[in-house]
């Protein structure tokens, strides 16, 4: 099977990354301050990112630049798979905590949630 090329992992790094955010490409494109044909473009390994664009898309999605280049099937690409699943869990324990702070703050006597 051939090597992938780096736009081809370039773009699928994004789309990962966009699925694991439930990110849509317009709300990535317009956080990036690119057009969404570009992003597309990106996508499908059709144009290559200036570094301005592609410090902003990683800004947007989340992640590091390097991130975006680092094939899945290696050791590397793994480790960071692993790390955004437990940043993604971490986010959201952290929003039900914050959320349960607030609500007691305001009276409503809830159980702290689930860790």
């Amino acid at each position: 099977m051939p090597k992938p090329s780096l736009r081809q992992i370039l773009g699928d790094n994004i789309k990962k990354r966009l699925k694991q955010l439930e990110m849509t490409q317009e709300k990535a494109s317009e956080l990036a301050g690119i057009s969404n044909g570009h992003l597309s473009d990106l996508l499908n390994g059709r144009t290559w990112p200036s570094d301005r664009v592609l410090e902003r898309l990683a800004d947007a999605l989340e992640s590091e630049p390097y991130e975006l280049f680092v094939p899945p099937e290696t050791k590397a690409g793994e480790k960071i798979e692993r790390m955004l699943e437990v940043q993604t869990i971490l986010r959201e324990k952290i929003n039900d905590l914050i959320l349960w702070g607030f609500k007691t703050y305001n009276g409503k006597d809830e159980a702290p949630p689930e860790m």
